[in-house]
């Protein structure tokens, strides 16, 4: 018995763009692709913990705006970071790591605790 996907001619289209264009699916796989390799294998966010569009949003959100402070922080370093925001730069901080080692007891009961979130955002 041969089985065929109902999309099939997709997938075979999309495999052909590929093979012909190694070079810009590399490219994107860098560009595209990493932040979501990060948070998939190295922050363990494999799945959602909410249900609806909005709450699904709110949670990628959140990760994405803490890879997003943990990138810079990698770039620029983290004294400049600090001293390019100040103040502000301390809560930053503790909210990225709240995110990173705590989102599972965030989403614990399908919604956001937001009595753990309140003091850094707060002063945003």
């Amino acid at each position: 018995m041969i089985e065929r996907s109902e999309y099939q001619d997709v997938i075979d289209e999309n495999r052909e763009r590929v093979l012909a264009n190694p070079e810009y699916y590399k490219l994107r796989q860098q560009i595209i692709e990493h932040q979501f390799g990060i948070l998939k294998r190295q922050w363990g966010f494999t799945f959602t913990l909410l249900k609806r569009k909005k709450n699904v949003m709110s949670e990628v959100h959140l990760l994405m705006m803490a890879y997003n402070l943990t990138r810079v922080i990698a770039i620029i370093g983290i004294n400049e970071f600090k001293r390019r925001l100040g103040g502000l730069a301390t809560y930053l901080l503790a909210l990225i790591a709240t995110l990173k080692t705590n989102f599972a007891a965030l989403c614990r009961f399908k919604m956001f605790n937001t009595k753990l979130l309140e003091p850094y955002f707060a002063i945003i």
